[in-house]
Order: C-alpha cells, then structure tokens, then sequence
C-alpha cells in the first residue's frame, strides 16, 4: 500500500519543499537592465555550463554564474512563468542548486537570498580583498579563502550543466 507513495515522498524530501514553499531570491534590478531577468540568466547558464567552454576561472565570473544558478532554482519552482515547465526540470535546477552549494561548501540553513547576495558581491568586488570581505560569512564552510580558491577553480558539475541545458529548452520564450 504504501510503494505508490514512496517515490513521491521521495522526490518532497529530495527537493526540500517544507510545506510546498520554495526559497527564492531576489536580484538586483540593476543586474540586466533593459533585458527580461530570467532570459538574461538563461543565457549565462546555457553560455556557463552549455557552451562547450570550460567553467570560468575568474572566481568573480563563476560567483554570478552560480548566484544565477541558486536564484533560477528557486524561480523556476515558484509557478508562476514556470508553472508550465516540466517536473523534470524544475527538480534538477533544484539538484544543481544543492551541488553548487556542496562544490562551495554552503552551510545548511543558508537561504538563497543570503548566497545570491554574498556571491554577487564578489562578482561585483573590484580586487582580492573585496572578495575575501564578500566571502567572510558562516555560510561558507571553506572559510573565505577556501571558497575563493573553489571559485577559482570550480569542480565539475555535471547536475548542473544537465539542468541548465534542460532549462533553457523548456523556456518557450527562450530565443
């Protein structure tokens, strides 16, 4: 009786959807001016993790690549323009979200406000010290110096690349 009930139990506890709620974040408006937000953040990830490239070393590249990973996560599982988007999809961008935040050492209970914040101000930090200041949380596990080190040198991320192409396909206004 219960082995129907066991994948979707499953898949709520995979997800992390307490209560059916999502943590979303915001960006700053600032942050693609005159471009629709989350076409802009499609193509960073599709040109991020799809593109055939290498992931960027620049840890201030690879720190808004992966804000936009943890914000889209969250987006694409909030309904509204996504509400159409395939189960499929919406549950990898929230497999990539937690791989990302392994790969960079998150601490449990970070909102993604929090690290789309503190990963956007080291995309935005003019020198080493300002990013080492972004850095300088107990959200990241690896200490400042160890994550910008991780953001210099990204591992593979191979749940994310797969959910960022399956992203962008599943956008129909995506051109």
């Amino acid at each position: 009786m219960l082995r129907p009930i066991a994948p979707l139990l499953a898949c709520l506890l995979l997800i992390g959807c307490a209560g059916g709620r999502v943590d979303l974040a915001r960006m700053p408006a600032d942050m693609y001016a005159g471009q629709d937000l989350d076409d802009a953040v499609l193509l960073d990830l599709h040109r991020g993790f799809n593109a055939r490239a290498p992931l960027p070393s620049d840890p201030r590249a690879a720190a808004k690549l992966l804000a936009e990973v943890d914000y889209f996560a969250g987006e694409i599982n909030a309904g509204g323009r996504w509400s159409d988007s395939p189960g499929i999809v919406q549950t990898q961008m929230l497999q990539a979200r937690g791989e990302v935040r392994a790969a960079l050492g998150v601490a449990p209970g970070t909102t993604s406000q929090q690290l789309v914040d503190a990963l956007l101000a080291v995309s935005r930090a003019s020198d080493r010290a300002a990013q080492l200041a972004a850095l300088s949380s107990p959200i990241f596990t690896l200490g400042a110096a160890g994550t910008l080190d991780r953001l210099s040198h990204l591992p593979p991320l191979p749940l994310t690349e797969t959910a960022t192409g399956r992203a962008g396909v599943a956008d129909t206004s995506f051109d």
